[in-house]
């Protein structure tokens, strides 16, 4: 019993990305015309170079270890190579590793080669296609060389005329979908520990949404480490934060909900990380920070409580707070600069982000150990600034807005100037934790789709008529209760993290890659700007006492 358990623990424990690999060209899901091509190879036996060029994870690599099956049979571990160029992408790679290998003797069955397989082949060096092309000359009459690449305009001139060229395009929804769900019938799951319980599944998931499709390998992945370590998932959706996981780069905070151990968190959420698109994305990074606003006020209630009715209660609460909250940034820091950027899913759409033409990832790449080639293209020409901005001027501004009225009453207006109340010195603390924790509310409430406001003009609207909350905190404090005063400055952060999420999340649609960046850019300026003025106005509410 003891003993098949091990091993079904075993078992469980292979990647599913692995485990579930087609082995038959047949078995390749989507791309019908390279797929049908393929099959043509394999039926005849006769294969010529080939590259495959298409997105990551639209099956490539499978596609051509599957025909490698089909050709090869028994002989296939010995009679394949297969090298990931962006890891091995030098000369050296090429005179040592793939020479010695194709003059390797192996017995095939005549008409039968053996074969190379280089993925992200576009990674490689032009000294080292160079090398290639050579090698692909000499060793022509005994090795079939097949590359994977995103791009095959990355590929020397002389290789593409000596390949066949097979086009990969990206996958469906329902392609994915039923996968997946192939995957997970496999493995005995019942229907309901995907997806909530629903049984429409098609009606209820999405698995991408825009032009940022998550591979389908990633999808399975994120199944399984959900499985393993989390006993439930909900897949792939706008709604993921549904099941408790919060991500927050942003603010150097994250926290995840989930029961799980640490190191399966980071790769969860990592994975979890790119299976939205950019708004999703953007939503899960602000909601992030506002959680870091949400816990440091929290547990700076904590350290209050814990030295209340002791000497030097204050100063000793104020060290132990600081103290944690500088532990907690260090941990975050070096879990950024260590861990989150040799996360798979970052490497990708760092990589995708790059191949797009963007220049801002570049070192972010080398901390990842990978090379980028940026094409200069037309294709990957962005937008200047200065028409981004044109374009984008009533969110730059409704930004600023709002910003700029947030700071200017929160949190001097709300910690010096509301007067005193039953609470004592616990009032202006709690002030600031209503503030904190509706602003993390409020950045959740767009991923309710009728509550998500797109509109610019509505936003517009909503942004301006924020400026009511200046009379309203000024009688409240003057003639209100300390429960009006919470209940106002509850709506003033529910509607800074609604608002904000509106905005960033709007903005970059329609855009590239590079313009992504560089629109981000000029937003967060506009953002600083509002703080900066929102900062130096809170004088204002000075007026009238004194000074």
């Amino acid at each position: 019993m003891a003993s098949s358990s091990s091993s079904n623990s075993a078992n469980y424990d292979v990647p599913w990305v692995e485990k579930y690999r087609p082995s038959k060209v047949v078995d390749i899901v989507g791309n019908e015309d390279a797929v049908s091509r393929l099959q043509v190879i394999a039926r005849d036996g006769n294969m010529p170079n080939l590259i495959l060029s298409g997105p990551p994870g639209t099956g490539k690599t499978t596609s051509i270890l599957a025909l490698a099956h089909e050709l090869l049979g028994p002989n296939y571990r010995e009679a394949v190579l297969e090298l990931n160029a962006s890891d091995d992408r030098g000369i050296d790679v090429v005179r040592n590793k793939i020479k010695m290998f194709a003059q390797k003797k192996v017995t095939l069955p005549p008409g039968r080669h053996k074969v190379v397989i280089l993925d992200e082949a576009d990674s490689m060096t032009s000294g080292a296609q160079q090398a290639l092309r050579r090698t692909m000359e000499i060793y022509s009459n005994s090795t079939r060389f097949a590359l994977a690449c995103n791009t095959s305009s990355k590929i020397i001139e002389p290789i593409q005329s000596r390949c066949a060229i097979v086009r990969f395009s990206r996958l469906s929804d329902q392609e994915i979908l039923g996968r997946l769900m192939v995957v997970v019938q496999a493995e005995k799951r019942e229907r309901h520990e995907v997806v909530d319980g629903n049984d429409d599944l098609p009606g209820n998931v999405e698995v991408v949404d825009g032009d940022d499709d998550l591979p389908g390998p990633l999808c399975i992945a994120a199944i399984q480490v959900s499985f393993k370590h989390c006993k439930f998932i909900v897949l792939v959706c706008k709604t993921w934060c549904w099941h408790g996981l919060i991500t927050g780069f942003g603010g150097l905070m994250q926290v995840c909900l989930a029961m799980a151990p640490i190191l399966h968190m980071l790769q969860f959420c990592g994975t979890m990380f790119g299976c939205t698109d950019v708004a999703v994305w953007l939503q899960s990074f602000l909601a992030g920070e506002a959680a870091s606003g949400a816990l440091t006020s929290t547990l700076r209630l904590i350290t209050k409580a814990a030295f209340e009715n002791s000497q030097e209660g204050l100063r000793n609460g104020a060290i132990l707070f600081f103290s944690i909250s500088t532990f907690f940034v260090l941990l975050c820091v070096v879990l950024y600069g260590f861990v989150y950027p040799k996360l798979p899913i970052v490497k990708y759409y760092r990589s995708k982000a790059a191949s797009e033409g963007s220049k801002t990832v570049s070192f972010d790449l080398a901390a990842a150990g990978i090379r980028s080639e940026t094409e200069e293209s037309r294709q990957f020409e962005r937008k200047e600034n200065k028409e981004l901005l044109r374009e984008n001027i009533d969110y730059a501004l409704n930004l600023f807005v709002i910003y700029g009225l947030t700071l200017s009453i929160f949190p001097g207006f709300l910690s010096e100037d509301t007067g005193k109340h039953s609470l004592g010195t616990w009032y202006a603390l709690v002030l600031i934790t209503m503030y904190n924790v509706w602003d993390l509310i409020g950045r959740y409430i767009p991923l309710i789709k009728i509550l998500n406001l797109e509109s610019r003009k509505l936003i517009t609207t909503a942004s301006i008529s924020r400026f009511l909350f200046i009379p309203a905190f000024y009688f409240t404090a003057k003639y209100g209760t300390q429960g009006w005063m919470i209940m106002l400055t509850s709506f003033l952060g529910l509607s800074n993290g609604y608002l904000t999420v509106c905005v960033l999340t709007s903005a970059p649609k329609g855009y590239k890659g590079p313009e992504h960046n560089a629109l981000g850019n000029i937003l967060v300026l506009f953002i600083l700007g509002g703080i900066f003025a929102g900062v130096t106005l809170d004088w204002l509410w000075l007026i009238g006492k004194g000074w």
